[in-house]
């Protein structure tokens, strides 16, 4: 997982767009963003995992993600995410 957060960091750093593929939400963040955002919340609920705080280029595009009504109102609640895994993840 930190190998290919890695390669999303150096992606997000030599680029100079807010999203992946320009200044605008694209299909490809909303494929990537509600991935990363189950990463951020069930990887910490249920791991200890969270996302370096070194990758400052994710993190900027996570907090340009929350930025937007699109991303913020199709969003599930933390607490969701946290009870949909609840079954899935062996503890």
């Amino acid at each position: 997982l930190l190998k290919c957060l890695e390669k999303l960091e150096s992606y997000l750093k030599s680029s100079e767009f807010d999203f992946l593929v320009g200044n605008y939400l694209s299909r490809a963040d909303c494929y990537l963003l509600p991935t990363l955002q189950h990463i951020r919340v069930a990887g910490k609920a249920y791991r200890g995992f969270e996302i370096p705080t070194e990758f400052k280029s994710l993190w900027t595009y996570l907090k340009n993600a929350y930025s937007t009504d699109a991303f913020l109102e199709s969003c599930p609640a933390d607490r969701e995410i946290v009870t949909h895994y609840i079954t899935k993840v062996i503890i």
